[in-house]
């Protein structure tokens, strides 16, 4: 049995998912202790853990870690959004922190080629506004 086989990973086809992106917050930027991350995800479209869809995936957000082994199940301390969300809210403690997204198939196994963003660094500041009722203040 080759890689990924026991868990029904499929191989790259013309479907499938063609890139994953952090599209907030911008790679360098200053963010408050609690962050909203919103997901990208092109050529396919988001689905749920379980979904046997083709051209379908969800996300996990892997944070200050590296890509973990491409042939089985994520688990472990990724964060899994199987409901097919595509933005989180993410507490840190302050200081840099890298952040990586990873895109699943329907049994959380990465695709084949893998579909991941360009892992981003970004600086947790205390005291930075976490909400826009809270800009005002710093205006």
């Amino acid at each position: 049995m080759g890689p990924g086989e026991g868990h029904g990973r499929r191989p790259a086809s013309d479907h499938a998912p063609t890139g994953g992106s952090i599209r907030e917050p911008a790679d360098g930027a200053p963010v408050p202790t609690i962050v909203t991350v919103k997901f990208g995800l092109e050529g396919t479209s988001v689905a749920p853990a379980g979904t046997d869809k083709p051209a379908t995936g969800h996300h996990h957000l892997l944070i200050d870690r590296d890509l973990p082994p491409l042939d089985q199940p994520t688990s472990g301390d990724i964060m899994h959004f199987g409901g097919g969300q595509t933005e989180a809210e993410v507490t840190l403690e302050p200081g840099a922190h890298t952040l990586q997204l990873l895109v699943g198939d329907q049994n959380n196994v990465p695709h084949c080629p893998p579909v991941a963003s360009d892992r981003i660094t970004i600086t947790v500041e205390q005291g930075l506004p976490t909400t826009s009722a809270d800009w005002g203040a710093s205006c």
